[in-house]
C-alpha cells in the first residue's frame, strides 16, 4: 500500500473524484485512495475515518507510511510485492499491521486494485478489521505451543452483513488449527442487547432465511470435512470428544449441582441453589434450606425430552411419538434410524418448529 513505479504499466479503472465520493460515502468497508509515486493519500471514506480517527480533511495528504504499525519497510515489502501483480489487473489480497491516530496498532485485510482518480495513476485499497482474528490466531498458537491438546472454539455466525465467504474464511482459519471441538450459533437478537436496540432502530436486519441456510449448509459441509461428527445442533466434535458436560444434559441424565447459583436434576424434579455466597454458606451452616425446586409433571418431562434430545444425533425414542413422525419424515425433515428419529439436515434448519409441533400441550 504504497510506492511503486511500475504500476504504471498497467490497465486501472478510470473514476472522477465527484463520482469517488459519492460510492465511498455509499460503502461500509475503510476506503482509502492514494497515488502510486508517492503514496500521498487522494480520498478516504467514512468507514477509514472512523477506523483511523482522522477527520477526512486531516487524511487527505498524508502518506500512507503514516499509517504503518510497525517499521515501514517491514510493513510495506509485502504490499510493494503485490502492487506489480495488481497493476496488470488482478487485485491483491494480503494482511497488514497499521496504527491509528491514537497510537493503537492493529492488522488489517487489504484489498488493492490499480485505479485512475482524476488523470492521476493510484491505488483504491480497502480495509477490513481482522485485530480480533488476529488475537485469536495468537491465542490458538500460545495454547497449542503450551500442550494444550483438547481445544475447542465458538463461533457465532449469522451476524448483520456477514458474507458467505466471510463465513466460509472464518471456518477455514477455525479448521486450520487442530481443535478437538467446535460450538457454532446463529445469531439471535435479544431485547435490551446491543444488537436488540440496533435492530429496533433499523439499523441493522436480521438476515434472510436463505441466507441464513447457506451458512448453516457451509458450517455442516466444512466440519464434515475436517473430520468432525454433527452430534448436536450447535456442536460438532472429533470422535471421542463430544462435551460430556452438555451431553449429560441433552441425555436427561441426573446431575447434582453443588456451590451458590448451582442446578441440580434428577429426572422427576429440579432445583437450583440461591445465588449469593455468604446466603449460600450460611444457609449450610444453620441447617436452612439453601435452594428453590420444582417437580416436574409427565408434560414437562416429556417436553424436556423432546426439546433436548431432538437437537441431537440421537435422537427421539419413536414409541414415545409414533403418532406424529409420518409428516416429518414424508417432507425429509427426520429419518428412522432403528427405534430413533432423528433430524435431518433440511429439518435441522427448522428444528424450533419441528420440536414445537411434537410439544404437549399445556391446560387451556
Amino acid at each position: 500500500m504504497a510506492v511503486q513505479e511500475n504500476v504504471r504499466a498497467g490497465p486501472a479503472m478510470n473514476i472522477s473524484q465527484g463520482d469517488c465520493r459519492a460510492i465511498f460515502d455509499a460503502m461500509s468497508d475503510a476506503i482509502l485512495i492514494h497515488e502510486v509515486t508517492t503514496g500521498e493519500i487522494l480520498e478516504v471514506n467514512r468507514g477509514m475515518c472512523e477506523m483511523f480517527g482522522y477527520t477526512p480533511e486531516e487524511a487527505r495528504g498524508l502518506r500512507v507510511t503514516a499509517l504503518c504499525g510497525g517499521e515501514p519497510g517491514s510493513q510495506l515489502e509485502p504490499a510493494l510485492s503485490l502492487l506489480s501483480t495488481a497493476a496488470a489487473g488482478s487485485p491483491q489480497v494480503f494482511e497488514w499491521q497499521a496504527r491509528d491516530r491514537a497510537g493503537r496498532v492493529f492488522w488489517v485485510e487489504v484489498n488493492l486494485k490499480p485505479i485512475r482518480l482524476g488523470g492521476r495513476e493510484s491505488v483504491l485499497a480497502v480495509l477490513r478489521d481482522i485485530d480480533r482474528r488476529k488475537q485469536a490466531e495468537n491465542a490458538l498458537k500460545e495454547l497449542f505451543n503450551a500442550g494444550f491438546e483438547n481445544v475447542t472454539i465458538d463461533l457465532i455466525y449469522g451476524i448483520p452483513g456477514m458474507r458467505l465467504q466471510d463465513w466460509a474464511a472464518n471456518l477455514d482459519f477455525t479448521f486450520s488449527f487442530d481443535i478437538k471441538h467446535l460450538s457454532a450459533y446463529h445469531l439471535t437478537f435479544e431485547k435490551g442487547t446491543v444488537f436488540g436496540k440496533m435492530l429496533e432502530k433499523g439499523v441493522i436486519n436480521e438476515i434472510d432465511e436463505e441466507e441464513s441456510s447457506a451458512l448453516f449448509n457451509l458450517l455442516i459441509e466444512k466440519s464434515e470435512k475436517a473430520g468432525f461428527i454433527h452430534y448436536e445442533i450447535s456442536n460438532f466434535g472429533k470422535p471421542g470428544y463430544f462435551s460430556k458436560h452438555n451431553s449429560n444434559y441433552w441425555k436427561q441424565v441426573n446431575y447434582i449441582g453443588i456451590g451458590p447459583s448451582a442446578h441440580s436434576f434428577n429426572g422427576y424434579s429440579r432445583q437450583w441453589n440461591v445465588s449469593d455466597v455468604k446466603g449460600y454458606i450460611n444457609s449450610l451452616n444453620t441447617g436452612k434450606t439453601f435452594f428453590e425446586s420444582e417437580e416436574l409433571d409427565t408434560r414437562d418431562r416429556f417436553n424436556e425430552y423432546i426439546m433436548t434430545s431432538l437437537r441431537t444425533m440421537w435422537g427421539i425414542d419413536l414409541e414415545y411419538v409414533e403418532n406424529l413422525s409420518g409428516k416429518f419424515k414424508d417432507y425429509g425433515l427426520m429419518k428412522k434410524e432403528d427405534k430413533y428419529l432423528i433430524l435431518t439436515n433440511q429439518g435441522k434448519m427448522i428444528s424450533d418448529n419441528i420440536i414445537a409441533e411434537f410439544m404437549m400441550p399445556g391446560d387451556e
